[in-house]
């Protein structure tokens, strides 16, 4: 018992306390951000009420990305090759060109309905 009480006491001398290092970021839009993805070099970030924004320099600046968006409540976010697909409470969009403009998928009886999870597997996708 005492050489255990010995080497906790030694572990607690030697432990470094570290400073946090996280940093905040310019944006996106000061608000909140439910989701994030990358596809090099772009980082994708989902504000709800505001839409998608992309980085190109690591989060120090923030553009939107909404063209085409028929609702600012992205609720997921997924890659796939090229494609990014965008699920919102009002069904599924797809943008070919990095979120400049995004596209309705539309699905057959599930028009208008939210999408609120994506998953990809390693085959291709028409």
């Amino acid at each position: 018992m005492k050489h255990l009480l010995l080497i906790s006491a030694i572990s607690l001398l030697f432990t470094t306390i570290l400073p946090a290092q996280w940093q905040p970021t310019n944006g996106p839009n000061g608000g909140d951000v439910d989701g994030l993805i990358i596809k090099a070099p772009y980082i994708f970030a989902l504000a709800p009420g505001s839409g998608v924004f992309i980085s190109s320099d690591n989060g120090t600046t923030w553009s939107p990305r909404n063209n085409g968006l028929t609702n600012l409540y992205p609720g997921c976010i997924a890659v796939k090759g090229n494609r990014i697909f965008l699920g919102t409470g009002s069904g599924l969009f797809t943008s070919d060109d990095n979120g400049t403009t995004w596209n309705t998928v539309l699905m057959k009886g599930l028009a208008g309905f939210p999408v609120n999870a994506l998953a990809s597997n390693t085959q291709s996708w028409l």
